[in-house]
């Protein structure tokens, strides 16, 4: 069993009460105050077999209860505690100590309703309240634990009480703990425990790894009394430890000092300030520059129970200073102990003030603006339901150490645990395929850029698959994919691992679709006999914007045509005024100007359907619905896959709409893959450029004007052409 720094509250519960008290009755409670728990324990239950008057019978089992609680015997507890609130024990604070008990056991559900009974019995008391709070908050702790791996130290643990660990070697491959089992100094046993008294033992770990049997340390470290709790300075040459005295009929607990000498020790000396008999002194931790020693107090002036307390070295006067308290925020009103600090501001601590999961619990305080503060649960599974205290860490960043627990499946009452925060590995893989064929994709370039600047590629292999590792894959970015093969176009996608709390294989396939040699731009349409786009084309442009930005390689030929109707003079120039358009609106949209070309291919090209088409026209409007302000009944039209769009095969057409329908397919944009190998100047693709001119056309004699494509003819009296809407 631990060396338990002692409230003493309940000593003076027991010597406050006023009722009448049997013999054997007052010695149990001597045997209480001098904190011999074990031996008080069966006599108060001899007293009990004794007493008559039922109101001291009451009082009884709740003083069999607070044995047990003293040495953590919570199914003796609970039960103990139980028969006193049935046998109407008048004070609340049994159904207080029953919840503390039954939440230490991990019974939640019990400890909240019963935590609940105490509130509603004790309204100004918050125990009840946080109590309730913490066995819920407990449940989800273990529904959720945390990434920390725990691992009982079997081979250094024995079937009695071993616990505060602390490093004895710079390497840390020599440990020192305290422990109760037989090998002990001295032939007498703890009343308190009714175990032997608790000695320093050392171990160390061999090159397979393997702890070497615990040995005590030697006199004068070790002595007939309790020693536990220790801690070295950064040469590992001086150890200060707790040791057990009896001062006026009580045990206290002070700290000593003492300085290795080979294989020996010096002669331990208490440290100055404890000075008060009437406290307790225990736990010491060295700050990380060996000049400011934490520790647990009792002495007055805390805020109740246990507190961390801290003392300064005085370098001048060679000296320990006055002891200060850590303040409210980190110290409870119950006991809290096991103090160790790990860096300037960071902390740790066990208490049983602060919402925890049952017992003690592992807690770590932040030093910022001044003061202690912003105390944090370490949770599940570094706590449990159990007693979890006296943490250590190794120096530096690795989240490894240990901790002391009497947690269920140790081998003995404390146990030793080691732990360890595994990194968490992520990985990224997936395949490359062919949009079109479902094939895997070989040589496909991958790219990552992640939000913390870093930049890195893979190629997939003959499989098709590539793979980033934990070294080139974080946690906590943001990462943008591109995949890239030539003559297909790209593929983009992202991932993040933004708040990833365990290890995880991230999978992102991409899909690469060939790059055709035609590319059909639909509905890309021009108002009536002009160059200028309407609305409606500007997005299937937007489109290509966005191909030709993530595909920076690929440059282009914009062709522009018409249907067969009009002269092929003036068809030519004008696609070529409309190929220039889309030109012009994709310079201006920041594709380099070198990358593209236009042409006008007039009405020479005929379109064959690669796939079905429907078409949409107004009903008796010639020119279609484009450009018209018809406001006719709009029809649609179905033309299969693989039909010439030539004159001879709209004349086989049944109605003048549908063929309208057809030449409404012939004009069209097509953009033609030049090169899929691109590189702008020195690597780069320019922001924006100057827009191509368009060839003017002259004015048109009316007498003399070309046939205009989709335009009536001339009137043959020489009267100008109407000029159409």
């Amino acid at each position: 069993m631990k060396l338990k720094l002692t409230n003493f509250f309940i000593v003076l519960l027991l010597a406050g009460s006023a009722m009448a008290q049997s013999s054997a009755t007052k010695s149990a409670d001597i045997e209480y105050e001098k904190q011999n728990y074990f031996e008080a324990k069966d006599l108060y239950k001899k007293a009990y077999t004794k007493e008559k008057d039922k109101a001291i019978k009451t009082e009884i089992l709740f003083k069999i209860a607070l044995c047990y609680r003293e040495f953590n015997d919570t199914k003796n507890e609970i039960q103990w505690f139980d028969k006193a609130i049935k046998a109407k024990y008048p004070d609340p604070i049994a159904i207080l100590y029953l919840a503390q008990a039954q939440k230490m056991s991990a019974k939640y559900s019990d400890a909240a309703v019963t935590f609940n009974k105490y509130k509603a019995a004790v309204p100004s008391d918050n125990r009840g309240e946080l109590g309730a709070q913490s066995c819920e908050l407990a449940a989800k702790w273990i529904q959720k634990p945390t990434r920390y791996s725990i691992t009982n130290m079997a081979g250094i643990n024995s079937k009695f009480s071993d616990f505060a660990a602390s490093y004895a070697k710079k390497d840390y491959k020599i440990i020192i703990f305290t422990s109760n089992r037989q090998e002990s100094f001295g032939n007498g046993v703890d009343e308190g425990t009714g175990s032997k008294y608790s000695d320093l033992y050392e171990t160390s770990l061999d090159r397979k790894g393997k702890w070497s049997v615990a040995k005590p340390l030697p006199a004068p470290v070790n002595s007939p009394v309790n020693e536990g709790a220790s801690v070295f300075d950064k040469k590992y040459s001086e150890m200060f430890f707790s040791r057990s005295l009896n001062s006026k009929g009580k045990v206290r607990t002070k700290i000593f000092v003492t300085k290795r000498r080979g294989q020996s020790w010096d002669e331990p000396t208490q440290l100055p300030f404890c000075t008060d008999d009437s406290s307790s002194y225990g736990h010491p931790s060295l700050s990380p520059d060996g000049t400011t020693l934490y520790f647990a107090s009792d002495m007055p002036g805390g805020q109740g129970g246990f507190d961390i307390w801290c003392s300064k070295y005085d370098k001048a006067k060679k000296s320990w200073g006055d002891p200060k308290n850590l303040g409210p925020a980190v110290n409870t009103d119950r006991d809290d102990q096991y103090p160790f600090v790990r860096s300037d501001s960071v902390l740790y601590f066990s208490s049983y003030g602060h919402l925890g999961m049952g017992g003690l619990d592992i807690f770590k305080t932040i030093f910022a603006d001044g003061a202690w503060g912003n105390v944090q649960n370490l949770k599940y599974p570094m706590n449990s339901p159990a007693d979890d205290f006296a943490i250590v860490f190794e120096d530096g960043p690795r989240e490894m150490g240990y901790f002391s627990s009497n947690r269920d499946g140790g081998k003995g009452s404390d146990d030793i645990y080691s732990f360890s925060l595994p990194p968490i590995l992520l990985t990224l893989k997936g395949v490359a395929r062919n949009t079109e064929t479902k094939d895997i994709l070989p040589d496909v370039k991958i790219e990552m850029v992640g939000s913390d600047g870093s930049s890195i590629s893979a190629v997939t292999d003959k499989s098709g698959a590539y793979k980033f590792d934990t070294s080139q894959f974080h946690i906590n970015v943001t990462y943008q994919l591109k995949a890239s093969k030539n003559k297909f176009f790209g593929d983009k996608g992202d991932e993040s691992t933004m708040g990833q709390e365990i290890s995880k294989d991230y999978t992102h396939d991409f899909n690469l679709k060939p790059i055709p040699v035609i590319i059909v731009l639909p509905n890309v349409l021009y108002f009536f006999d002009s160059a200028a786009l309407i609305e409606a084309s500007k997005a299937p442009l937007d489109t290509l914007v966005k191909t030709l930005s993530e595909n920076q390689n690929i440059a282009i030929e914009l062709i522009s045509n018409t249907d067969s109707r009009g002269s092929g003079d003036y068809n030519q120039a004008l696609s070529q005024r409309r190929a220039v358009t889309v030109v012009n609106y994709l310079i201006e949209h920041g594709i380099d100007s070198a990358r593209l070309t236009a042409k006008g291919a007039g009405k020479s090209n005929p379109r064959t359907l690669d796939k079905d088409e429907t078409v949409t026209v107004v009903s008796g409007s010639k020119g279609g619905k484009i450009g018209s302000e018809n406001k006719g009944v709009e029809k649609t039209f179905s033309f299969k896959k693989g039909a010439h769009i030539t004159d001879a095969f709209i004349a086989t057409l049944g109605s003048e709409d549908e063929k309208e329908a057809a030449h409404q397919l012939n004009r069209r944009t097509e953009a033609r893959i030049t090169s899929t190998t691109f590189v702008g100047k020195n690597g780069m693709v320019p922001q924006k450029e100057t827009p191509q001119e368009a060839p003017k056309e002259a004015p048109k004699d009316p007498k003399k004007a070309p046939v205009k494509k989709d335009a009536p003819k001339p009137d043959p009296k020489g009267k100008p052409a109407p000029k159409k809407k």
